[in-house]
């Protein structure tokens, strides 16, 4: 919370949020282009300036899920030209402890329905597909 936040644990939000899934695309990019396939990143509608809400707190997974947001749109520029579809997915509101900690008290998917509406994205995605966020229900998550 404001007041505490340990900055120590930001660059550890950033390292897995940011850094390891670019990293990782950028060493697979080749191969990954040769078998015509598609790279997925996992993001979230805190990181929507649209969808912010009321939600408080998560400041470093809001703010790394943002910056995840533009390194895809970037790496979708790069990548879409060699035949790679580039796709970020936010797996909804899925009952888990962060989502708990974060104070929601709304409806919340399983981790089984989040991932089977996730992998019907990934296997319906296109090269024509705008590569913008988009919720596992389907919808298009304003940014």
């Amino acid at each position: 919370s404001l007041g505490g936040l340990d900055y120590d644990r930001f660059e550890q939000t950033m390292a897995v949020n940011v850094y390891a899934p670019l990293r990782l695309s950028e060493a697979l990019a080749d191969n990954v282009a040769a078998a015509g396939g598609k790279i997925v990143a996992i993001t979230s509608g805190v990181a929507s300036l649209t969808l912010m809400g009321r939600m408080r707190g998560l400041y470093f997974y809001r703010m790394s899920k943002s910056a995840l947001n533009m390194g895809w749109r970037a790496l979708r520029t790069d990548l879409q030209p060699r035949g790679v579809a580039v796709l970020l997915i936010s797996p909804g509101m899925v009952d888990t402890r962060l989502l708990r900690e974060s104070g929601y008290t709304g409806e919340a998917l399983t981790t089984e329905e989040s991932a089977v509406g996730m992998a019907e994205i990934i296997a319906n995605a296109t090269l024509e597909d705008p590569g913008l966020p988009i919720n596992v229900d389907g919808r298009v998550l304003p940014w």
